[in-house]
């Protein structure tokens, strides 16, 4: 008698245990929790700021945006909203804000999680101009891009892949 209590002891053990292993909803981590590239991507350039937007996408933590720029390398930047971070390509911090004044060149300034500013460099030493500093109206770039990715972290969701590359030509 003392066998079949232990017994049926042990077997209800093992049918709670699996009823709560087999019972809970798992999270996948597959394809299915991917989120979305992010879309309509646009780059804005006003004097000497770009200034990058995209739709926020359901269910992202934040976002990491990679641009580049032809001719200059003050639009060269990856930037994390998620934490909010930026570097430039050899890793130092460019974020504005403290000792980095938001109009220096190539500072980044985090308006919101889909929406990004970078101050350009100004174009030096135009020929047949006779200067020799700065001409602030034009920028030293000729052409700008951009490439973002939907951050996951949350209830199962997972990174998304970089939307299209967008370039923006500047004109003379």
């Amino acid at each position: 008698m003392k066998n079949i209590i232990r017994l049926t002891g042990f077997i209800g053990i093992a049918l709670v245990i699996g009823f709560f292993t087999t019972g809970c909803k798992t999270i996948d981590s597959g394809e299915g929790n991917k989120l979305a590239a992010p879309k309509n991507v646009k780059i804005e350039i006003n004097a000497r700021q770009m200034v990058i937007t995209w739709d926020a996408v359901p269910n992202a933590l934040g976002y990491e945006i990679i641009t580049t720029s032809e001719n200059c390398g003050s639009g060269n930047r990856t930037i994390n909203t998620k934490d909010n971070t930026a570097s430039a390509p050899n890793g130092s911090n460019v974020l504005a804000g403290g000792r980095n004044p938001a109009a220096a060149n190539g500072m980044v300034q985090i308006h919101a999680r889909n929406k990004v500013e970078i101050t350009l460099m100004p174009e030096w030493n135009i020929p047949g101009d006779n200067q020799s500093g700065r001409n602030e109206s034009k920028i030293m770039a000729t052409s700008v891009t951009v490439k973002v990715k939907a951050l996951g972290g949350v209830r199962g969701f997972t990174d998304s892949d970089f939307s299209n590359i967008f370039t923006h030509n500047i004109a003379d």
